[in-house]
């Protein structure tokens, strides 16, 4: 696999020559639409070729209308973008579930770029110690997160490895949505620096966020 292999092809008047490499796992193509890859979403299609479960000899290609945007903070300013990919249906704003890759059915997804992952498995392999270490947690319940590797092009142009994972929100959490019944939230640390007693006390903000999940998505507001 991955190494090149002439091709040649030709008809009475004219030949074209290039280069083949066949792959062993699964590959995404986006096509833009000539829209720019920008934070919100842009109106794309995404394709998905992955091995056929019942025919290993042949592939299952996949067509999906989607919205699609760059994601990430600081990994925005990154060369390889990440993105997020939302489902929908045709010419419709409708979400659309769907399996991607065998995972679970959903309308998002995330295209992991593993810029700063240098080795490309500490992520896909700290996911993998995760479903382990969860399944023999009797009092919550198995909760398992899943991801593929992918070769991802965009209009046809190698972009290169991917991670194509599932977005963790409400639904996977297993969390209420927020309404005047239900108080669904979860705690997510605001940053990756160590506690700091002074900063804290400057600004209350800046340790943790509360997500409060509402009909849409959710918003972030400061937990103190």
């Amino acid at each position: 696999f991955n190494k090149p292999v002439d091709l040649i092809i030709y008809n009475d008047e004219i030949y074209y020559q290039t280069q083949i490499k066949f792959r062993n796992i699964p590959i995404v193509n986006i096509t833009t639409n000539d829209h720019l890859f920008v934070r919100e979403y842009q109106g794309m299609q995404l394709q998905v070729f992955s091995p056929n479960p019942k025919d290993k000899e042949r592939m299952l290609l996949t067509k999906l209308d989607t919205q699609l945007k760059v994601r990430g903070g600081t990994s925005f300013s990154f060369p390889k973008k990440q993105y997020k990919t939302s489902l929908t249906h045709t010419d419709e704003d409708k979400k659309n579930k769907f399996s991607l890759l065998g995972m679970d059915a959903d309308e998002d997804y995330i295209l992991d770029a593993l810029w700063n992952d240098y080795s490309k498995i500490r992520t896909k392999l700290s996911f993998e110690l995760w479903n382990q270490m969860s399944s023999y947690n009797v009092n919550y319940g198995q909760f398992d997160y899943d991801a593929e590797y992918v070769e991802l092009y965009i209009d046809q142009e190698y972009n290169g490895l991917y991670l194509l994972k599932e977005f963790i929100d409400w639904k996977m959490l297993g969390v209420n949505k927020f309404t005047d019944e239900n108080t669904g939230i979860v705690l997510k640390g605001n940053g990756y620096a160590a506690w700091d007693k002074e900063l804290y006390e400057q600004d209350k903000n800046t340790d943790f966020v509360l997500r409060i999940f509402n009909e849409v998505s959710f918003k972030s507001i400061g937990l103190f």
